[in-house]
């Protein structure tokens, strides 16, 4: 036995005094969790950060048994110190020291032994075996049978066809490393886009593609999609919304599963436009207003036919979906009127809104610039008072994709709600999953509402 440093002692005193008022204070959060089901209040719902509101029982749980490991291997190493000494080297300094240095001596071996601890506690962990896979889920969460994910395992990848940097990439990320499945993605500009590569090509290996409605009835027509295994998708049967269950394109969802939903309207930015302008609010600012922009820019409309020409019909108040020469015809020259002040086409003209390059786009989904209103002060997103079409994504398996297990597996795990909480916010979408907009931020609700 050796002589312990007195102001050593003390800090390892300190620290586990302090520990221990962690775990019990930790150990009193679990417990007011499990009250609520381990699901936060309504009272605090949209007053905590939504993303953190999606993980905060995960977390907090996990954290109870990851700070118990970590301060039971501190305490171990200090009482052996206590126990058996510092090698002699050591001994005839350490009795020497300081104040400050037995302290940094101290927080440098705490330091070491936190970093060792928190990388086996990483969030998200890979299931080795269906048994592990189904004690890993949250409470009311379900899993996929036994026989989809050894299938899905053994596959091993999943391919996806979808839109460019639009999820939020943890849940591709997420994903991967719990199964150790290699998600292939590949992506497309639009629409049209899409259906031209599958025209060339309708075997493509695609597990999954996000068509919208228009796009899925073309691939439902050419005989390219797969009917969806119900029983493969527990968490759908327990979290869709009773309006998703039967869209009218596809009733009973057997093809396709509406993932996203929402409105087109325009943009405007008020630090360059007068924010005041009557005709905000309606259509007669988009196909009216651009006089008043500098020729040759500003303005950006989507790059989609459909839209544009159904916004023109809209704003000269005819149906979106007219047929009629002569309504056709005006709605042409409306949309010629705008052809000197137009910047370009572009489906997805993030990089131009937030740059302040355009000053007015559209008719776009408005939830796709919900995260730039805090990034551009004076943007504005206007919902027209004549109407506006519904923008969707289907989740929609072709016939060519490989990985059939996999892309179940893939779906029945984008409708746990902590994952539709995610897909909500980056996409800016009306979310399938029952429970997620309770659980929105105030803004984020009445954009997509």
């Amino acid at each position: 036995m050796i002589a312990i440093n007195l102001y050593l002692a003390a800090y390892i005193a300190l620290y586990l005094l302090s520990a221990g008022l962690a775990l019990v204070v930790d150990k009193l959060n679990a417990v007011h969790l499990a009250k609520y089901g381990n699901r936060v209040p309504d009272t605090f719902k949209g007053i905590i950060d939504v993303q953190e509101l999606a993980k905060i029982s995960r977390y907090t749980l996990n954290n109870i048994r990851f700070t118990w490991v970590r301060t039971t291997t501190v305490k171990i190493i200090f009482l052996l110190v206590i126990l058996f000494g510092i090698p002699p080297r050591l001994s005839g300094s350490l009795a020497q020291i300081n104040f400050i240095v037995a302290g940094l001596i101290f927080f440098a071996v705490l330091f070491a032994v936190m970093i060792l601890s928190n990388v086996s506690a990483a969030d998200v962990k890979r299931v080795n075996s269906y048994e592990e896979y189904v004690n890993s889920l949250e409470p009311g969460y379900k899993p996929v049978p036994k026989v989809v994910f050894d299938q899905a395992i053994k596959e091993g990848q999943l391919n996806i066809y979808d839109w460019a940097a639009w999820w939020d990439e943890r849940i591709y990320q997420d994903f991967t490393k719990i199964f150790g499945i290699k998600i292939v993605r590949d992506n497309f500009a639009n629409y049209d886009e899409m259906m031209a590569k599958y025209r060339l090509n309708p075997n493509l290996e695609y597990d999954v593609v996000l068509p919208d409605f228009r796009a899925f009835l073309q691939l439902k027509d050419l005989g390219l999609v797969s009917p969806l295994n119900h029983d493969w998708l527990p968490n759908v049967a327990t979290y869709i919304r009773p309006s998703f269950r039967d869209i009218p394109i596809d009733p009973g969802y057997k093809h396709m599963l509406l993932y996203g939903m929402g409105f087109a309207g325009y943009i405007v930015n008020t630090n360059y436009v007068d924010g005041n302008n009557p005709l905000i609010g309606s259509w007669k600012y988009l196909f009216e207003a651009p006089k008043d922009l500098p020729k040759n820019g500003k303005l950006i409309l989507r790059d989609n036919m459909y839209s544009v020409i159904g916004a023109a019909l809209q704003y000269l108040g005819y149906s979106q979906n007219s047929d009629d020469e002569k309504e056709l015809m005006a709605a042409k020259e409306v949309l010629l009127k705008l052809k000197p002040f137009i910047m370009a086409f572009d489906g997805w003209p993030q990089r131009p809104v937030l740059e302040q390059q355009t000053w007015v786009t559209g008719p776009h989904s408005v939830g796709d610039y919900i995260n730039a209103l805090d990034k551009v002060p004076g943007l504005r997103i206007v919902l027209p008072e004549e109407g506006t079409d519904i923008r969707s994504s289907c989740l929609t398996l072709p016939k060519g994709g490989p990985h059939k297990a996999a892309a179940h597996l893939w779906i029945n795990y984008l409708f746990r709600t902590d994952r539709a909480v995610l897909h909500s916010l980056s996409a800016g979408q009306m979310s399938p999953n029952k429970d997620v907009h309770a659980l929105l931020p105030e803004k984020v609700f009445r954009a997509l509402a």
